[in-house]
């Protein structure tokens, strides 16, 4: 099963589960023993509810933070390009894609350690590449390592990117390490 219908099924149990439990709350009734009785596939329908709120627990990045998941935009507004000087080429996978679009942190300007705003600047280490045979190369620019979070965790260099399919939809947010 692909993990957008994994996702879609888990998030179907847990909607059956949270209107079963306001059943429970506001009216006195277990709809889920209701329609099901009181024995084993009861029992099951309520351990899938939980395996599947565990599930969507364990993609707490796109749970809580949706925009890094999937997306649609018009294929045409990518126009192929590269950060002028890269001097970094890292290859990703590409299956079903027609064209990645990728953004990295600016190349590092001092010893310190900045927060993700800093470190992206203008955008300007990002660019959009075509897909070889399932294969995309992505050129960037050495890009610094940054700071997030309240304790300052410090992130290894890496870039981001999206698969473009030819109909528009756009994969979540995936990274890649990168050396240099």
């Amino acid at each position: 099963m692909d993990s957008h219908k994994l996702y879609m099924l888990a998030m179907f149990l847990v909607v059956v589960g949270a209107l079963n439990w306001g059943s429970v709350g506001a009216l006195k009734v277990d709809l889920v023993q209701k329609l099901l009785g009181n024995g084993d596939l009861a029992k099951l329908v309520y351990l899938l509810v939980g395996i599947a709120a565990i599930y969507l627990l364990s993609d707490v990045r796109n749970l809580y933070l949706p925009f890094l998941g999937e997306t649609v935009m018009p294929v045409k507004v990518f126009a192929e390009s590269t950060p002028a000087g890269a001097n970094v080429t890292t290859e990703v996978d590409a299956e079903n894609a027609v064209k990645v679009v990728y953004w990295a942190s600016m190349p590092k300007s001092s010893d310190k350690l900045t927060g993700p705003q800093e470190a992206y600047g203008d955008f300007s280490n990002s660019g959009v590449v075509a897909v070889v045979n399932g294969k995309a190369k992505l050129s960037i620019l050495c890009p610094q390592e940054y700071k997030v979070g309240v304790t300052d965790k410090k992130l290894n260099k890496h870039v981001h990117y999206r698969l473009v399919n030819a109909n528009g939809m756009l994969s979540e947010v995936k990274t890649k390490t990168v050396e240099c």
